[in-house]
């Protein structure tokens, strides 16, 4: 009878060293040249777009004023606003939470979104919102 499972095993551990190695550069090399190294002539355009985003999400997360506002769906209910209030109160009770919407476009890339209507600045402030409480400590 065959044993399937050291079959397999077997299997996976060869394809994993070399055919996947192999494949993976040769992978590589083709589409390198088939794009024109796209990933060589696109790399400065990269690093703008990503001092572009740095930049806005310095001012988003690092702020000088006390003010902070809030985007979101969340808001439109003035008894989830308050709570919301309520509890940055106790947690930062130096912070003033404020309801905002699309008419505050703070930043240039805000603004562009406002005028977007596939998206919404709300949405782009959740994110932003996402992002910087992933990042606190």
């Amino acid at each position: 009878m065959i044993n399937f499972g050291a079959l397999l095993s077997n299997t996976s551990n060869f394809l994993y060293t070399y055919i996947l190695i192999a494949l993976l550069i040769f992978a590589g090399l083709y589409f390198t040249v088939r794009t024109r190294g796209v990933q060589f002539r696109l790399f400065p355009e990269a690093l703008r777009v990503l001092g572009v985003a740095c930049r806005e999400l310095e001012f988003l997360l690092h702020p000088e004023t006390r003010t902070r506002f809030l985007f979101g769906r969340f808001l439109k209910k003035p008894a989830c606003f308050q709570l919301l209030r309520e509890g940055c109160g106790e947690v930062a009770p130096e912070l003033c939470l404020e309801a905002a919407d699309e008419m505050l476009a703070a930043t240039p890339l805000m603004g562009s979104l406002a005028q977007r209507g596939d998206g919404a600045v709300a949405q782009y402030g959740q994110a932003v919102g996402a992002i910087y409480f992933s990042l606190m400590k």
